[in-house]
């Protein structure tokens, strides 16, 4: 064969290769941060990171909260999630909140009230903290 009919298989090729190196490289950069159920029809937050007001404002009774922690050396990211009963419910978006806690314990709320995909095994931060991915969508962190 001659290079000149080579040569549109070789762009192809080399299309095809860097594609999935920026592929690769887009999940190294995102630690994955499984959420678990850790209240199940609750009115009281064991995390504290919804306030028990907030529960009680669900119209539809006390929703369940799956949260997961990514640790960092500058605190941990603790992501936490509201489902279910009546409020949203999978695969459907349900609110989430988004904490910073430093070593000495200070919280700082990053993302205050996002809608975003209550599949528990679908979230990750980036490892440099500037984004946080739910599902196919990602939203960036202050």
């Amino acid at each position: 064969m001659t290079a000149r009919r080579l040569m549109p298989f070789g762009i192809l090729l080399s299309a095809s290769v860097a594609l999935s190196a920026s592929a690769r490289a887009q999940e190294t950069t995102f630690a994955p941060v499984p959420l678990k159920e850790i209240a199940r029809a609750t009115s009281g937050d064991p995390l504290a990171i919804w306030s028990d007001r907030e529960l009680a404002a669900v119209v539809a009774g006390a929703p369940d909260i799956y949260a997961g922690t990514y640790r960092t050396d500058r605190g941990a990211i603790v992501i936490s999630q509201l489902v279910g009963r009546g409020l949203c419910d999978t695969p459907s978006d349900c609110p989430v909140r988004v904490v910073l806690q430093d070593q000495a314990g200070k919280r700082r709320v990053l993302i205050e009230n996002e809608q975003l995909c209550a599949s528990p095994n679908f979230f990750a931060v980036r490892r440099d903290l500037k984004a946080l991915r739910a599902c196919d969508r990602v939203v960036t962190l202050p």
